[in-house]
């Protein structure tokens, strides 16, 4: 008997990163090309169970950041960034209904990512209430509320972003991995 154990690992492998491109625009309708993905300052991992790609993020710890490249021009931040302390997770996705220990293993290398970057601060942002509602459980310092526009030149009326201590974000990585895959289907603009 052979176990079909999640992985999530750092790829810049040309092909891997033009299917995940064309996967995360497939499941978020936001649009990315590998190009984009194969970037320094950057690290992108992917999520294989039983030889399928099944999800995977993009972790970024130096600026451009994609998030803060969705207000409008001139917006005021609520609170004052240290863009060197920063690291976002972007591009981020995930398949309905997978398993928990591919949602574990997706968290855990998300934070580990947090982790090795050497910041303090995770960036996170959405135009979506329900993600906003669920990712400021982990990232519960608000940075910005209002109109937006992502990188494919879509205007929302209401756009949230926001960071969290990456210290304090492991404190509650069990939670994240323990809840259910179909209630948090939808990614933030970027």
């Amino acid at each position: 008997m052979s176990l079909d154990l999640p992985t999530c690992v750092r790829t810049t492998d040309p092909t891997i990163l033009a299917a995940y491109a064309q996967r995360y625009t497939e499941i978020s309708g936001h649009t990315t090309t590998a190009q984009d993905l194969d970037r320094s300052g950057q690290a992108v991992r992917v999520l294989y169970q039983g030889g399928r790609m099944i999800g995977g993020f993009v972790s970024r710890w130096e600026a451009p950041y994609r998030y803060l490249a969705i207000p409008p021009q001139g917006a005021t931040l609520l609170t004052e960034l240290d863009l060197d302390d920063l690291v976002e997770s972007t591009h981020n996705w995930l398949e309905r209904d997978i398993s928990t220990a591919a949602r574990a293993m997706y968290y855990a290398a998300m934070g580990w990512e947090g982790l090795r970057s050497g910041k303090r601060y995770a960036l996170g942002g959405t135009s979506e209430p329900r993600i906003r509602d669920l990712h400021m459980r982990y990232f519960p310092e608000l940075i910005y509320n209002g109109p937006g526009q992502d990188v494919d030149g879509k205007i929302y009326p209401d756009t949230w972003l926001y960071r969290g201590r990456i210290s304090q974000m492991f404190l509650k990585l069990p939670e994240m991995m323990l809840r259910r895959s179909s209630r948090i289907r939808s990614t933030p603009p970027g």
